[in-house]
C-alpha cells in the first residue's frame, strides 16, 4: 500500500463513527417505527419493531417503556412489570439528571406500575424541559382520565 493509501486508510478509520453510534441510530429508528405502529393499533408490528430497537440498544429507556405498555395492552402483567422495572432501575430516582425522553420513559413506567404521583412529577419535569413534547402531554393525559 502506498503512503497516501495508508494515510487515507488511517484517516478513514479515525473519522469513522464508533460502532455504538450506528446501533443507537438503528435503535431509535426501530423505536420510532414501533411507536407509529402502537399508535395505529398494530401491536404485533409494534412488538417486532420495539424488539428490534432493543436488539440494537438494550438500554433504550423509551423502547423498554413502550414494550411495557404493549405487554400491558396484551394483559401480561408480569412482563409489563419486568420492563417497567428495567426503566426505573436504569434511570434511578433523581429527575434532575434526566433528559426529557428519559423523564417520559420513567413516567410511563411509573404509571404502568400504578405510581401516579411520581409519574405525574416526571411528566411535568419533561414538559418543563420541552413544553411541546407530545409524548409527555399524551402520557400526562392518560394519568388524568
Amino acid at each position: 500500500m502506498s503512503a497516501q493509501g495508508a494515510l487515507g486508510a488511517c484517516l478513514a478509520a479515525f473519522l469513522a463513527l464508533p460502532s455504538w453510534a450506528g446501533d443507537k441510530a438503528r435503535s431509535r429508528q426501530a423505536y420510532d417505527q414501533a411507536l407509529a405502529y402502537y399508535l395505529a393499533g398494530d401491536f404485533k408490528s409494534a412488538f417486532s419493531e420495539v424488539n428490534a430497537s432493543l436488539a440494537e440498544d438494550r438500554n433504550h429507556p423509551l423502547a423498554h417503556a413502550l414494550r411495557a405498555r404493549l405487554w400491558s395492552v396484551l394483559g401480561n402483567a408480569e412482563e409489563m412489570r419486568r420492563d417497567a422495572d428495567r426503566v426505573i432501575g436504569r434511570l434511578g430516582k433523581s429527575l434532575s439528571r434526566l433528559d426529557e425522553e428519559e423523564l417520559v420513559a420513567r413516567a410511563s413506567a411509573l404509571s404502568l406500575r400504578g405510581e401516579i404521583k411520581p409519574a405525574l412529577a416526571a411528566f411535568n419535569a419533561a414538559l418543563r424541559l420541552n413544553p411541546k413534547m407530545a409524548l409527555a402531554h399524551a402520557g400526562r393525559s392518560r394519568l388524568w382520565r
